[in-house]
């Protein structure tokens, strides 16, 4: 189990990672990237890296399933802040519309170890 960092510590180790990856130095970084090769913001990287998570790849429930993986059963997601899109094409939305401050969800995603190979039925 690893050790329990203390809140000064956390915040030492937050702002070091986010200076490295604001400058491009990834060496020694938390580098969390999603199950789509795109790397998450250094603000979603910061976020997984106070909740200690581990450095490498990580997808939502549905996109391990697209992936041909699960989540094995009792794992615990961590959470990153997600853009929630508007699905109104540019001509049909109004004036107040275009204008609104843009809007985030929480959502769990789970790292590569917290996942299995997927056995479909009939194979």
């Amino acid at each position: 189990m690893p050790k329990k960092l203390t809140r000064e510590e956390k915040t030492a180790i937050l702002k070091a990672t986010s200076d490295k990856i604001k400058a491009g130095d990834t060496s020694g970084a938390i580098i969390a990237v999603s199950v789509t090769e795109k790397p998450y913001s250094t603000f979603n990287q910061c976020f997984l890296a106070n909740q200690e998570a581990v450095p490498g790849v990580f997808g939502g429930f549905q996109q391990w399933r697209k992936m041909g993986r699960m989540v094995k059963k009792g794992e615990h997601g961590y959470s990153i802040c997600f853009p929630l899109m508007r699905h109104q094409k540019e001509e049909q939305m109004t004036e107040m519309m275009k204008e609104e401050t843009p809007r985030f969800a929480m959502v769990s995603v789970f790292h590569m170890d917290q996942t299995e190979p997927y056995e479909q039925e009939g194979q």
